[in-house]
């Protein structure tokens, strides 16, 4: 062997060793950078900026590869857009843009895009190696990032390219993380901004509701449905029995709220009592309180109370018993002159002998009149005991057709004025002088029929005709049929008391007091209207109405 075939050898080997001791070096980088993986993901995985992360990677991959100039782009989520948003030094923005967009401008940077892997490219001076690699995750591509380096990418083991993948994976599910974490942070900080906002309106609104229980003209207590001691009570409540809140609260509601009515007390037996009632209390100082006591059912913070409201109606009390007064010393004003009305007529006949037969044809209607006014008197009283569910109703067979003509005598003037035929039908027969019976009482029955044929004549057009039907095949049907229509504003309240429209001198009493009667008797009424058919008032009596049966 010669002296220059050893020196060769020594060369090669020498080259060899360096290689190798390279090749060692970077393994044992990739080593060091492969054990540090774990902490790199976790660190930049709890950053809330990608900023953080991006330098964290430009940091990372430094260590493994020199980069003359490096940079990170990063993706637009709703323009698909990159734009540099790091470099490695403030002076490589210029360079790393100027080589970008010629990738860009020859489709390498979209080539770049769809794969997985490193990829160089060679700079537009042609000096130095361009190397791109994607950062994606499953979702979406998250950046690219670009870098020059003077490097041969074939001097680069594969270990470090194979690392460099695992890095930029992990930074962009960093980078991914990182937006999670931004917008479940601003997802809480929306939620923690309603919560507060409702937290606060919920605070002013039992605020308002507070003071508006407080300050209600009605007693309110709050009744816990278990134990049935009061829970709360507002201010007109303990106004109205004179204590204090400290002495009501926790105690049974009984002590002050029922006493001697337990049995139909809306707290503590809400089956048998009605949905209002009308109850007494103990005022201050011992006096009775009449109140109207309502409870209902409510569920607070989960669990279920009774709401029991009640309004005192003494001062009501009393003007009812002073309007009854009234009214029971104007009915016996008013009977004192009309006896007298009513017996004239026959004491003129008796004492002058009256023989002009239309002179005692006009006595005996002054005394008819002077009966039924008389009769009307005692009505309103018992229209006001049909009002309060007071009155005593007790039916009779009587026959309608007497009745049907002392009607038609009180309204003769008002037919002949409108010029209006009269029709009584009974089963669409002429009524003739044939009895038809009913059950009722004969005051209630003539006041009803009297009031639905005079609001028929009334409301007829002139010269028509007003037809009454009378049914008997199952109960008693009465109808009153006029070609008059009524007025479209009033027809919800038609049988409502007052509810009148263009009749002079009209109270709106008629059909309120004919549905009264009606109901009084266990049956019904109701009407129709329209411009074709006119109007017509039908009242359905059962064919056995029991007594007592006031209905309002």
């Amino acid at each position: 062997m010669t002296k220059t075939n050893s020196e060769e050898q020594i060369l090669r080997l020498e080259r060899r060793i360096e290689n190798l001791t390279r090749e060692k070096t970077a393994a044992m980088r990739a080593l060091e950078l492969a054990s540090s993986l774990g902490t790199f993901d976790i660190g930049m995985g709890s950053c809330s900026e990608p900023e953080g992360v991006i330098r964290e990677l430009t940091h990372r991959i430094g260590d493994m590869l020199d980069f003359c100039h490096s940079g990170v782009y990063l993706s637009d989520e709703e323009t698909n857009d990159f734009s540099l948003a790091h470099t490695q030094h403030p002076e490589s923005s210029k360079i790393l843009e100027i080589e970008t967009d010629a990738l860009i401008r020859d489709h390498s940077f979209a080539w770049a895009l769809k794969q997985s892997g490193p990829v160089f490219f060679l700079s537009a001076n042609r000096k130095h190696q361009i190397l791109m690699h994607v950062l994606a995750t499953r979702s979406r591509i998250r950046g690219m990032f670009v870098g020059l380096m003077g490097r041969n990418p074939d001097e680069i083991p594969d270990t470090t390219l194979a690392l460099l993948s695992v890095v930029f994976s992990s930074a962009a599910h960093a980078l991914e993380n990182c937006e999670l974490h931004n917008r479940l942070g601003e997802i809480n900080r929306h939620l923690e901004s309603r919560i507060e906002r409702r937290t606060r309106e919920l605070q002013e609104a039992n605020a308002q509701m507070n003071a508006i229980i407080q300050t209600v003209p009605a007693g309110i207590v709050l009744v816990d449905s278990e134990s049935k001691n009061i829970a709360e009570i507002n201010a007109t409540a303990l106004k109205m029995i004179g204590l204090t809140r400290e002495e009501v609260v926790g105690r049974p509601c009984s002590e002050r709220f029922c006493e001697g009515a337990q049995d139909c007390c809306p707290c503590l037996d809400g089956r048998k009592c009605n949905r209002s009632c009308d109850r007494t209390m103990r005022g201050p100082d011992g006096q009775t309180i009449h109140v109207m006591r309502s409870a209902v059912p409510v569920v607070l913070g989960g669990r279920r109370y009774l709401l029991d409201s009640f309004v005192d109606i003494t001062e009501h009390k009393k003007l009812a018993k002073l309007r009854e007064d009234v009214e029971q010393i104007t009915r016996h004003d008013l009977k004192t002159p009309l006896n007298g009305i009513i017996a004239l007529p026959d004491i003129i006949l008796d004492r002058w002998n009256v023989e002009d037969a239309e002179a005692r044809g006009m006595l005996r209607m002054i005394k008819e009149a002077g009966l039924r006014m008389l009769r009307m008197i005692n009505l309103s009283h018992d229209l006001f005991k049909m009002e309060t569910g007071k009155y005593h109703y007790t039916p009779t067979k009587m026959n309608l057709t007497p009745l049907f003509r002392s009607i038609l005598v009180e309204l003769e003037d008002l037919i002949h004025s409108r010029k209006v035929e009269m029709r009584i039908l009974v089963n669409d027969k002429p009524l003739g002088n044939r009895p038809f019976i009913l059950l009722g009482e004969e005051l209630l029955v003539y006041s009803m029929l009297s009031n639905l044929m005079k609001n028929a004549l009334e409301a007829a057009p002139y010269g028509s005709t007003v037809t009454l039907r009378l049914d008997d095949a199952d109960g008693t049907t009465i109808s009153v049929h006029n070609l008059g229509v009524v007025p479209e504003t009033i027809r919800k309240h038609f049988f409502e008391k007052f509810t009148t429209m263009g009749k002079v001198g009209g109270s709106g009493l008629g059909t309120y007091s004919a549905r009264l009667i009606t109901r009084t008797m266990g049956g019904d009424i109701d009407f129709t209207t329209d411009e074709a058919e006119g109007t017509t008032v039908t009242v359905r009596l059962p064919e056995n109405a029991p007594a007592s049966d006031a209905k309002r």
